[in-house]
């Protein structure tokens, strides 16, 4: 009923992305009208399943497409994408590997 966790994780992405771009447009002096961006990634389902235990649960590979709109020349732009993949936040905490440590506790029973 609403979107998957990986799924809301591209949205994350694509919404750091474009908010990079926007801000990294305006830091640089680069004109911009508009960016978007459209991802999809690649999830082999048999890793989340529990049925192939050499495949990941994750997803294996994202990809995607910056649009953009802008009056600036191409090399502005190149400089601008290499910007913002440095500064991205989201997009770093996806390509380097980030500790977690996730504990669990019991839910607090409440008497009647």
């Amino acid at each position: 009923m609403g979107p998957k966790p990986s799924e809301v994780l591209l949205a994350a992405l694509a919404a750091c992305q474009e908010i990079t771009w926007r801000l990294y447009a305006d830091a640089l002096g680069i004109p911009l009208h508009s960016v978007a961006v459209e991802l999809d990634g690649l999830q082999d389902l048999r890793g989340f399943l529990g049925v192939d235990t050499s495949t990941r649960a994750g997803f294996e590979h994202i990809a995607g497409t910056v649009v953009v709109d802008s009056p600036a020349a191409d090399t502005d732009i190149e400089r601008l994408k290499r910007t913002v993949d440095l500064h991205c936040p989201v997009l770093d905490d996806l390509r380097a590997p980030v500790p977690v440590e996730l504990s669990w506790r019991r839910a607090d029973v409440q008497s009647a």
